[in-house]
Formats: structure tokens, sequence, C-alpha cells
């Protein structure tokens, strides 16, 4: 029996003893060193009770730690095995030997490696390294020198493993030759040419191919990977804008023509509170042959023409970046991204759209999630925490961000509208709400901030993600309140009330504090007599944001209407926007004993009202059905009566002669004489605003100034007979 196991121990492993003791400077590199004759002598019943060590404990300072009569990974020689399939076992080990499993985890801790080959159809030997793993301490010495800084790597393991296709080692070879180079103890050299002369005939080729090609600045696909070493800045190109990214990992997946390379980066994000990292994913769909390294759509920073003028460029967005913390009303011409349930982002444009950037309110209320937010400490150069898994590299992390995937990339409306109550955000992301100094990101990190920005577009009344280049400042309309066609006296109490809310918003309360330091405003009339248009050139005025919104809008359940609306007015107070509730005779309405689901809305939109604090427009068609609990609560009812003659002069004036001033319009060649003929038309001002805008397409497709001949054509499509019949012009 104990010929057997010494038999098997000499193969496999042999044992060794736990005590430990301070060695001498005196390293042992011979075999002998370490019989096995104690073990050859003992009882099989004594090898049975032998203990198992800790094989996965992380080791302090190993040349202080030692077994007698050999110390762990000090012999200068390698324990191989070989399979020669990955469902084969590993020869020599032979399974059911419990006893012999026990004995050899000591003897093979004597080894400085432990080095794992497998059958390779594909190769000239017929044979390949599958894994490396490294004992010495005093390689691993060496390795700690050249992995520092290295992402996914700790080389504080007991056993540090190294794992085809070893490309932590290719990233850093050039640096492991110098460090071996510089070793000047005799058995720490070598141990370290050792682990060379292993890992050399696999490694060399791969890293003389890769140099090879990234001198003429091409690539293959299987070695895409040599570009992106963990920890390296990459430059991503989308849509003509450049954004930094950390590389964290990279993997081919798929099979095939249908393999993709997939790289993991970290860049830096908000939700409007804190600042975090986000892990984004970008796939290089599979080439054949090279491609230029320029044609990729993604590259390293180091090998792209003038790296410092890119990042001093990004550092500088950055920091405007990160002055859009917090709300911001804007106006934005370009493409945003507007998130669709249950399907990607749509890509949607706007001219001269009003927004407001705010990420927070962007997290409460669209139905998008916000990505989640890791701590800025991950763009760290190592992290500790990160370990490299069994393919050699960290896993690949699934999260999604809201933009398509690169390099392949809400409505407010009834509970759509809800307030979200969880979000995903990690603690020690930086806080910016409770710090008393506005947080500064350094210029590292302001590299790496993405160029995207949440929030609302207020034209089209979307939760979008607004492309940061797209961004510019308000060009206020001027002219809006002074063209506005209303009696000389409605607009000074108007004006009066907007500039009370501006300059005094805070003088007046109710007797129940918070009540009553709002301004309701009741517009109503026929459509088209400036009612809407009364409350955009408040809006213009004040130079606040114009939130719109119908009751529709609103949902048609007491319980959604109630919920909604007080969001609206969170979001209006938080934005100091002007508020307009278009057509809301509903809410309006008399109550009456028959009808206790309209009572119980005329309720819940009055209970609502009256602890808002900005200024809100209410528009009607019919004044005198509205609820006379109402009166006491309206600050100033405006009623429009159909426009007359005079009123529709000035309106057809001010529409025509708006694009001329523009200066990019076709101009126009009508004068007072045809102005005072279609003002005697009985047209409401939407219609004429219509009118105008169609006509001017007509002359602007021919490249002309707007003529008489234009306008006709128009209304006698679209006017209704009725009220051109008579008239000389059109008879």
């Amino acid at each position: 029996m104990t010929d057997a196991l010494t038999s098997v121990l000499d193969v496999n492993f042999t044992g060794m003893p736990h005590t430990a003791r301070r060695p001498s400077r005196r390293y042992s590199t011979s075999s002998t060193d370490c019989s096995t004759d104690s073990l050859a002598n003992a009882s099989p019943a004594a090898l049975l009770m032998s203990p198992l060590p800790d094989q996965h404990a992380v080791l302090p300072d190993v040349r202080a730690l030692a077994t007698d009569p050999c110390e762990i990974g000090m012999k200068v020689s390698s324990k191989e095995y070989y399979r020669s399939k990955p469902t084969a076992l590993w020869k020599p080990w032979t399974p059911g030997q419990e006893a012999a499993a026990r004995l050899a985890t000591n003897e093979i801790q004597q080894h400085a490696l432990i080095v794992k080959r497998e059958m390779d159809s594909e190769g000239l030997s017929g044979i390949k390294l599958y894994s490396v793993d490294v004992q010495s301490p005093l390689i691993k010495e060496v390795i700690a020198k050249v992995f520092k800084g290295y992402r996914g790597l700790n080389t504080n393991l007991a056993s540090l493993r190294f794992k085809a296709p070893f490309h932590e080692l290719v990233h850093r070879w050039d640096q492991l030759t110098e460090a071996a180079a510089e070793v000047t103890d005799e058995v720490a050299k070598q141990h370290v040419e050792l682990f060379r002369t292993i890992v050399e005939p696999e490694i060399l080729p791969i890293v003389e191919k890769s140099k090879d090609l990234i001198k003429n600045k091409i690539i293959s696909f299987d070695t895409l990977w040599a570009l992106y070493e963990p920890g390296t800045i990459v430059i991503l190109e989308e849509d003509r804008k450049e954004r930094a990214l950390l590389v964290d990992q990279g993997m081919i997946t798929g099979a095939g023509n249908e393999q993709v390379y997939v790289l993991s980066g970290v860049y830096v994000d908000n939700d409007g509170v804190q600042y975090g990292t986000v892990v984004a994913r970008i796939k290089v769909p599979m080439f054949q042959g090279t491609q230029p390294i320029a044609n990729l759509p993604i590259q390293p920073l180091c090998l792209k023409d003038n790296p410092d003028a890119i990042r001093e460029r990004l550092v500088a967005r950055g920091k405007e970046w990160q002055a859009f913390m917090g709300s911001h009303h804007k106006a934005y011409t370009g493409t945003y991204l507007r998130p669709v349930r249950n399907s990607s982002a749509v890509k949607e444009f706007v001219e001269n759209g009003r927004i407001v950037v705010d990420a927070e309110m962007y997290g409460n209320y669209s139905h998008a999630l916000l990505p989640p937010l890791g701590a800025l400490s991950q763009l760290d150069a190592a992290d500790p925490k990160k370990t490299i898994d069994d393919r050699g590299h960290e896993s690949l992390v699934e999260y999604m961000p809201p933009m398509p995937m690169l390099g392949s990339h809400h409505h407010l409306n009834g509970a759509n509208l809800r307030r979200k109550k969880h979000k995903t955000i990690s603690s020690d992301a930086i806080t910016v709400k409770d710090k008393l100094e506005p947080v500064q990101l350094g210029d590292d990190q302001l590299l790496l901030c993405t160029n995207e920005l949440r929030g609302y577009c207020l034209t089209k009344k979307h939760w979008v993600t607004f492309h940061m280049e797209n961004i510019h400042e308000i060009r206020w309309n001027e002219d809006a309140f002074p063209s506005l066609v209303l009696p000389a006296q409605d607009k000074d109490i108007l004006y009066a009330f907007a500039d009370s809310q501006i300059n005094h918003s805070n003088t007046f309360d109710d007797v129940i504090e918070g009540k009553g330091q709002g301004i309701i405003i009741l517009l109503s009339g026929p459509p088209g007599v400036g009612k809407t248009l009364t409350a955009e050139s408040i809006a213009e005025e004040m130079k606040r944001p114009l939130y719109a919104v119908s009751s529709a809008e609103l949902g048609d359940m007491s319980v959604d209407i109630e919920a909604a609306l007080r969001d609206v007015l969170e979001i209006c107070a938080r934005w100091d926007a002007v508020l307009l509730l278009d057509e809301c005779d509903v809410f309006l309405a008399e109550r009456n004993k028959h009808d206790i689901y309209r009572n119980k809305m005329v309720s819940v939109f009055l209970r609502q009202l009256e602890y808002h604090k900005g200024v809100l427009f209410l528009t009607t068609n019919r004044h005198a059905d509205f609820d006379p609990a109402f009166a006491s609560r309206i600050d100033l009812a405006l009623e429009y009566a159909p426009l007359e003659q005079s009123s529709r002069k000035t309106i057809w004036t001010t529409f025509l002669t708006r694009q001329a001033k523009r200066g990019d319009g076709p101009g126009t060649e009508i004068g007072q004489a045809q102005i005072e003929d279609l003002a005697k038309l009985e047209l409401n001002g939407r219609e004429i605003k219509n009118v105008v805008k169609s006509a001017y397409l007509l002359a602007a497709r021919e490249k002309r100034a707007l003529a008489i001949g234009d306008v006709n054509k128009v209304l006698r499509v679209r006017v209704p007979k009725e009220k051109m019949a008579g008239h000389h012009m059109y008879s």
C-alpha cells in the first residue's frame, strides 16, 4: 500500500509540513532538498489524516514565511500537467486518490510555477500552453512592479494565474523584459528566467505581430484586443462627436463570421444629484484581413493625431458639462434620443426648440431608467476589488446605457408622469446636493465626462437625452408681448401681474402658509383669438420656461388627475416655469348633484390650484359655464371676443413681416392695401398664421418674394367658402 501511494506521489504531488519559520537568505535550488522519504514511510492512515493547507489565502511576505525543509514556491522548477481536450482530466491526475490529493498539496506548493498544457489541433507542435500559476514570491515581486496600475489583475493572490490567451502578458511584455533584466539576485533571476522561458514561446510571436501591425497603423480582427489594454483612454467617434472612455475589458463573442469584439469602457455621468461612473459596451463587428486603425469606431487616444489637443478639448467640454448640474432652461437645435417603452431609443430632430436640462427630474418622471452610477474610485488605475476570472478577463458588465449600443447606438401623460420611487446609486458616488461648495471633478475625470445631458423638451413634450454640442442660449423674442393683440388696459394688467411675480413672488401669502402665493389667470374665448399666444408672450417677457399641458394629458380618472397635476405643479415650481393648462373646460365646468364623478374631478382641481406658487394660465372656450367656486381663486379673468377687422389687420401685418425681418426668408411684396382687404376675411389668428406659413412655402420653393397670388392659392384651399363668400377678391 505504501509503495502504491509513493508511486502516485512521485507522479503527482509530494507533501510538506505546515511548520513555519523565518528563512535565511539562502534559497534551495535542488529538488533533492525536499524528499518524500518521510511520506513514503508514513502509514496510509496518517496520510489520510494529513490536513489540507489553505490554498486561497493571501500570502504575506513569503520570504518571511517558510516550511522546513523547503519554502513555498522556492523550487526552481515547474509542475506540468496535460490534457488531450477541454473535457478531459489533467494528466497525471487520477480520480479517486483522495489521500494522495491531501498529500499532494504540500508538494505542489514547492514549485515556482504550475503549468498546464492541452492539445492544439491547429498548432505545429500539437500542444499549447493553457495556464501558468505563479507561486514563486520572487516572480511575484517582479510581476507586481510590471503590472502596477493594470486593471483587473491582483498580484497579491497566493496563486496568481495567467490563462490563455495571455492578453495581460502581451500588453506588458516589454515591461516584463525590462524588469527581468534589472533583477540582480541570482536565485530571483533563475525564477524569473524560468517564467519567461515557459511563456515566451506563446507570447513573443503575438507581441511581434501586434507591434508590426500597429507600427503600420493597421490591425486585424483577431488582434484588436492588443489596442485596448485595460486602463487605456480610447476615443469613440459617433455622429462626428468625440467622447472618451477608460477601457475596462474586452472580449470576442459569437462564432464564425458572426463574431463581434465587445469592448467594455467606463465614463463619467450624473443623475442630477451625484457624479459616478457608468459602463458602456462598444461593438466592433468582425472584418476580414486588416483595417486602418483610423477607421475603427473606437481608437486609443495615444494613436490619434494630436492627442494632447483632443484631451484639452474634451477636458474643456467636461467643465461645460459639469456646469449643467441642476436645472437649466436652454434652446436646442439638432437630434435627440427619445426613449420608447420596451424598445431602443428613437432619434428625432427639433429646430430652435426650448428645453430644460434636468437629469434629476428626468430620473423621476421619464419611464426610461437612468444608468446605475458606480463610484468614481472605479476610475483608479487599479481597483483592488477586481480580480481576473477563469477566462483571464473580468466578467463583461451586462448593463446597457440608455443610448444605442455604441458602435453598432415620454410623454407627459397621466400615470406616465408619476414619480419613480427607486434609483440605483452607489453609496460612494459624489453627492452634490449636500455639499456647501460645488464638487469639482479633476481633469482625468472631466476627460471621461459624457457629452449627453437629460431633461425635457418643452417644444415636443418628451423626456429625452440631448447632445451637449446642440445646446445654445435662448434668443428671446422681445417683440412677443408688444405685438400681442389685446386692449391696452388688459396688456397693462397682464404686465403688472408678470412683473410682480418676477420681483415680488413672496410678498403676499394666504392665512395658511404656502397657499395663495401664485397667480392664476383665466383666459376665455373662441378658438384662435390669442389665448395661448398670451401665455407664450408672458413667458417670453418673464424669460421663463412655458410648460403647456392639456386636460387630456392629465388623464381621465380623478386619482390620475390629482397625481399628474401635483407632479406638473412640482416640476413648474422647480423650473420657475409659467404653466399653461390648455382647454381645461372639463375641470372648470359647474358641478351638479347628478354627476359625482365630474364633481370629484373639479374638487381635485380646485384643491391643487390653491398651493401653486407660480404663474398659471387656464384657457377655456366656455367662460359662462365655469364653476362659481373658481371665481374666488382666479386673480385675473380676461374674456376674448372674436377678432375685429383692426385686430385681424395687425395679425396679418405681424405674420407677413416677421419672415422678412429674419433675413433668411423670401420677403414679401404684399402692401398695406392688400393687407386691408385680407383683414376683411373673418379668420381667427391661428387660421391667419397657417395661411401665411403655407404661402411662404410656395414662394420659397420658387425662390422669390411672397406675392398676393400665393396667399390667394392657400385661401382657396384652406378657408371654407362661407368665410369668403361675397368678398370681391374671391368672388
